[in-house]
């Protein structure tokens, strides 16, 4: 401790800062949760504690080899009774008559049979056959030849076959616009109509079956030319009183006011307006 003289008083002794420090020691910091769970246990407990582990060798087991593995994966096929080709005589055959094969064969059949392509009709070359059926009549033979032994594509191969060109297939929408057309003259200017006709009418020959009563009518009524299929549903200029209408032979009649009948075959050139 110093001491220090005031003026006009006696010297005054001072502590030491040491001893400041002393008296007012600055405050300790708060320790954290964590801090106070570490320090929780006292350094005395250690010697509490169990016995230390001690560790028991066991005897490591030794793994398969990787032969007895794909041994065990892999077993061997049951014995069939027959002995196997040995490898050796395979590998041994000439790689090209192992993968040769047979040449495919033309399963295809000819467009007409020979009975049929034997006939032939004046007109054939120029597509001129006279034709006498209707096309209700030739969608009724299609019909029917579908449900033999004719199947949609052998028949076109056949119908055109019965054509001027028979390398120009006829196609299957063809064939679907015709079938699905009504009446006696629907479809008349379809390439099937007249192909079909020719086709039937050498079928008919072929097998030697007789004219039908109907077949017969249609030549009287069309003549040696034959039906007009390709004119059928011109214009045709009527008055007010006369009607169009066509006939069981497919022919274009004009009905007069009176009722009596003009058919357009042989009669129209003449007709007076």
């Amino acid at each position: 401790m110093s001491k220090r003289k005031v003026s006009g008083q006696e010297n005054v002794q001072l502590p030491s800062i040491a001893a400041i420090l002393n008296e007012n020691p600055a405050p300790k910091r708060a320790k954290t949760a964590a801090a106070s769970k570490k320090t929780a246990v006292p350094l005395a407990d250690i010697s509490n504690s169990p016995a230390p582990i001690t560790w028991t060798a066991f005897p490591v087991p030794q793994l398969p080899s990787l032969d007895a593995v794909k041994a065990v994966e892999q077993p061997a096929a049951a014995p069939t009774g027959k002995k196997a080709a040995p490898k050796a005589k395979a590998a041994a055959k000439p790689k090209a008559a192992a993968t040769a094969k047979p040449a495919k064969k033309n399963t295809k059949a000819a467009p007409l049979p020979d009975n049929i392509a034997a006939i032939h009709l004046p007109g054939e070359e120029t597509d001129t056959v006279p034709v006498y059926d209707t096309c209700d009549v030739i969608r009724r033979k299609i019909t029917t030849a579908l449900s033999g032994d004719h199947t949609k594509a052998s028949l076109l191969r056949a119908l055109a076959a019965c054509t001027s060109d028979p390398t120009r297939a006829i196609p299957a929408t063809s064939f679907q616009h015709f079938m699905s057309a009504k009446g006696r003259t629907g479809g008349s200017k379809s390439r099937i109509f007249y192909a079909a006709y020719v086709y039937f009418e050498k079928l008919r020959i072929a097998e030697g079956k007789k004219k039908t009563k109907s077949r017969i009518e249609m030549e009287e009524a069309w003549g040696d030319a034959g039906m007009d299929y390709m004119n059928i549903g011109r214009p045709i200029l009527v008055s007010n009183d006369e009607d169009i209408q066509i006939d069981r032979y497919g022919r274009e009649v004009v009905i007069r006011a009176d009722g009596s009948m003009m058919h357009m075959l042989g009669e129209f050139s003449k007709r007076p307006f």
